[in-house]
């Protein structure tokens, strides 16, 4: 399970409400950008590519466990 980087998101600028699309890679390398109707409002990302990240591990970790899961039922129904 991987994070698809390249997936886009609309964003809207609570400043003047220009609604405009950006990748998470884009995201990723420049998490500090301005509107791009030069509103002067700055969007702060550093918390919003932290919070993908860390979603994504909470995700493989459930994901995992709940496989492991899966096998030890699967094994326990099998024996005699």
């Amino acid at each position: 399970m991987t994070i698809n980087w390249d997936a886009a998101i609309e964003l809207t600028c609570p400043h003047c409400g220009h609604k405009f699309k950006k990748s998470l890679a884009w995201i990723k390398q420049n998490p500090v950008f301005g509107c791009p109707e030069n509103c002067g409002f700055r969007f702060q990302a550093e918390e919003f590519c932290a919070g993908i990240e860390e979603a994504h591990d909470k995700l493989v970790s459930a994901a995992a466990e709940a496989f492991t899961g899966a096998i030890v039922d699967i094994n326990l129904k099998i024996e005699p």
